[in-house]
C-alpha cells in the first residue's frame, strides 16, 4: 500500500509538471518518464479529476474550432455566394438560375434571421425557412431602392450589394452564435 501511494505521488507530481499538454501527451510522457504502464497513469489522472485536484479543459474551444465544427451553415452561405458570383460571370444560365434563385430569394433573409435568432431553440427550422424567404422578399426591394439613387440598378451593382449585405449579416450571425457558444461553455464549467 505504501509503495502504491508513493507511486501515485510520483505520478501526480509528474502530471503537474506537464500542464498545458493534451491528456494523451501527458499520459505518454509520464509513463515513459516513470517507466509505468500508461493505463496506471490514466487511472491516477482520472482519480485526480474525480477528487477535484485537477481540472481537464477542452483546448478546442476557440473561434476556429467553432468555425470548422459548429458553423457548417456559414460555409454553405460562402459556397452559394461565390457560386453565384462565378455563375454570373460565366453566364451559364442553368447554374445562374439555380444559384441566383437561392442567392436572391433566401440568403439575405436567412442570414438576417441567423443574426437576429442565433440560438437554435429560438426559432424552428420551418420558421427559419419562412423568415428567410420573407425577409429576403423585404430586403431585396430596399437594396434595389438604394441602388436606384446611388449608382443605378445593374447586374454587377445588385450582385455586389446583395453579396456585401449577406456576408455582413452572416459574419454578424457567426459572432453572435460564437458568443452564445462561449457563454454555454462557461455555464457548463460552472455547473461542473
Amino acid at each position: 500500500m505504501v509503495t502504491a501511494d508513493l507511486e501515485r505521488d510520483r505520478i501526480k507530481s509528474a502530471v503537474m509538471k506537464y500542464r498545458g499538454l493534451t491528456l494523451g501527451e501527458i499520459v505518454e510522457k509520464v509513463s515513459k518518464e516513470l517507466n509505468v504502464k500508461d493505463y496506471e497513469v490514466a487511472k491516477v489522472i482520472y482519480k485526480m479529476v474525480e477528487d477535484g485536484e485537477i481540472r481537464l479543459v477542452n483546448p478546442n474551444d476557440g473561434f476556429l474550432n467553432f468555425l470548422f465544427y459548429h458553423s457548417i451553415w456559414f460555409f454553405l452561405v460562402l459556397i452559394i455566394v461565390f457560386g453565384t458570383i462565378i455563375s454570373v460571370f460565366l453566364n451559364f444560365l442553368p447554374l445562374r438560375y439555380f444559384f441566383g434563385l437561392i442567392f436572391v430569394m433566401y440568403l439575405p433573409g436567412a442570414s438576417l434571421t441567423e443574426l437576429v435568432y442565433p440560438k437554435k431553440e429560438d426559432l424552428s427550422q420551418l420558421g427559419r425557412l419562412a423568415m428567410g424567404i420573407g425577409l429576403s422578399l423585404a430586403l431585396d426591394p430596399i437594396v434595389g431602392l438604394f441602388l436606384n439613387y446611388v449608382p443605378g440598378i445593374f447586374v454587377n451593382t445588385s450582385l455586389i450589394s446583395l453579396t456585401l449585405l449577406t456576408l455582413a449579416f452572416s459574419i454578424g450571425a457567426l459572432f453572435r452564435k460564437y458568443s452564445n457558444y462561449r457563454l454555454l461553455k462557461e455555464v457548463e464549467k460552472v455547473e461542473k
